[in-house]
């Protein structure tokens, strides 16, 4: 009885982290959907918004991204690493080849690696990390 009590409270923890897991990979999802929405409009954007807000929600996808895949756990090490990562893509920038150039003239090396290092940059992943933990920590309190 003991051993089918338990078999049967594994499968529901599998089933539970499954769902959790769906659900950050579809926050993230709607990250990427709202950041491409932002760049079709960017004309009509305040200047301040367009430097940032690309830059920021690549690193809130980047985290609830990395929670989906990873499950990580201890989130406050996993941010630390993400802004770590982040750090390490945007100083990438300063490296040009002429292999990486050619990626980064594709649509997606573009979105993925960016074009060039800029100071800003990196103020606005780390800002983005900290706002995927903090909203997360926020909504795991709330449910």
């Amino acid at each position: 009885m003991f051993v089918f009590k338990r078999s049967l409270q594994k499968k529901t923890l599998v089933k539970y982290n499954f769902q959790q897991r769906f659900r950050y990979a579809a926050i993230a999802g709607l990250i990427i959907v709202l950041a491409l929405g932002l760049r079709a409009i960017w004309a009509w954007l305040p200047f301040f918004i367009n430097v940032w807000i690309g830059d920021f929600l690549w690193a809130v996808m980047l985290y609830y991204l990395g929670i989906a895949l990873f499950w990580p756990s201890n989130k406050r090490v996993f941010t630390l690493a993400l802004v770590v990562f982040c750090w390490l893509i945007e100083g990438s920038q300063a490296w040009h080849t002429p292999w990486l150039d050619a990626f980064r003239d594709t649509g997606f090396g573009g979105l993925l690696l960016g074009h060039g290092y800029l100071w800003s940059d990196i103020v606005a992943y780390t800002a983005g990390s900290v706002a995927g933990y903090w909203w997360d920590a926020g909504r795991r309190k709330n449910i």
